[in-house]
């Protein structure tokens, strides 16, 4: 039998269980409450910005600069999701003038070539073989894309395989289907190859997808980026032989689609097609300000599972907005 004081001590340590309990009830829904109004505080922005979007779209500006302030802050704010696929594909453009014969002409040839020999393929149609495995493997918590029965497999298929047979020269690359993917999830299957096409002609995809020489330089305008506004964690992961290579090129090729969640994703390629691809690296180096308690300080080991595995942090969606907005970097500074 326990003595007076043993008994004292249990219910103590009871009280003290109980205590840490509660508090963490407590936290997890003040936690709860703090996310629902900040969902709520989007949807109401969404909904008041949604006929501003809808007058702009129907008299679109021939040039970004001619975008005024207040179209600029609410772009930079997200888009509404119910317009975000047909502001995307206005801001973008077709420099390449895509059209829906073309990409018919290229669907059905690459019904064709699906099935060729090696010997028999022009460029990297080759490639054609990858895309049916790397297909249910997208955005697979989705299930669109699912080898049985997925609403979007076909299209998804198809865009993909069009594409290689319109640029047989670049064939498909892993991380491509995410992008067409995103560009599905948000428009139909004609402007989403459109869109493809006209994003990979951009120069920095154009580089990172071919992997060509140029793709140093981007990588080290990085690295100097960095060194400028995360010191301490540059240092850390140099010291490590940590490079970029390790983990910015899957980022840039699926533009953050698959290594963050979609909804903070789909705010990057926002600002991305506002504002080009100096985004995609400063929301690099936002990402590794978030992460520096860790990164400046980690082991290689711990230093190489966060950058490799992003979802194992939440990332807030506004902090890291608001770290890129202090990421000062134009096209023309970028370019230089």
């Amino acid at each position: 039998r326990k003595s007076v004081g043993e008994e004292a001590l249990h219910q103590w340590q009871v009280l003290q269980v109980e205590k840490r309990i509660k508090q963490q009830k407590d936290r997890e829904e003040r936690e709860r409450h703090r996310l629902q109004q900040q969902q709520l505080a989007k949807d109401r922005r969404n909904r008041e910005s949604l006929a501003y979007w809808k007058e702009l779209m129907q008299a679109w500006p021939q040039k970004k600069s001619q975008h005024t302030q207040k179209t600029r802050q609410l772009w930079c704010q997200g888009l509404p999701p119910s317009v975000r696929g047909k502001i995307w594909e206005l801001a973008l453009g077709n420099d390449l003038n895509i059209t829906p014969e073309l990409y018919s002409i290229f669907s059905k040839h690459a019904k064709q070539r699906v099935s060729i020999d090696e010997a028999d393929a022009i460029g990297k149609e080759d490639s054609l073989k990858a895309i049916p495995l790397d297909v249910p493997r997208t955005f697979p918590g989705l299930d669109f894309f699912a080898r049985d029965g997925g609403p979007m497999t076909d299209s998804l298929a198809d865009v993909l395989q069009a594409y290689v047979c319109y640029r047989p020269d670049i064939g498909y690359v892993q991380g491509m289907s995410f992008i067409a993917a995103v560009l599905l999830l948000n428009m139909d299957e004609f402007p989403a190859f459109k869109c493809l096409a006209n994003i990979l002609n951009r120069p920095c995809y154009q580089v990172f997808y071919r992997l060509d020489g140029k793709l140093e330089t981007y990588l080290r305008a990085y690295e100097f980026m960095l060194s400028k506004y995360v010191p301490r964690v540059a240092k850390n992961l140099a010291e490590h032989g940590i490079t970029p290579h390790t983990y910015i090129i899957d980022w840039v090729l699926t533009l953050y689609s698959k290594a963050l969640p979609l909804d903070i994703a789909v705010r990057i390629w926002d600002v991305f097609f506002l504002e080009g691809d100096p985004v995609i690296f400063r929301a690099a180096v936002a990402l590794m300000r978030i992460l520096s308690p860790l990164l400046s300080t980690g082991q290689m080991d711990e230093c190489l599972y966060l950058l490799t595995h992003l979802d194992s942090r939440k990332i807030e969606e506004e902090e890291l907005f608001s770290e890129v907005e202090k990421i000062d970097v134009s096209q023309e500074r970028f370019e230089e």
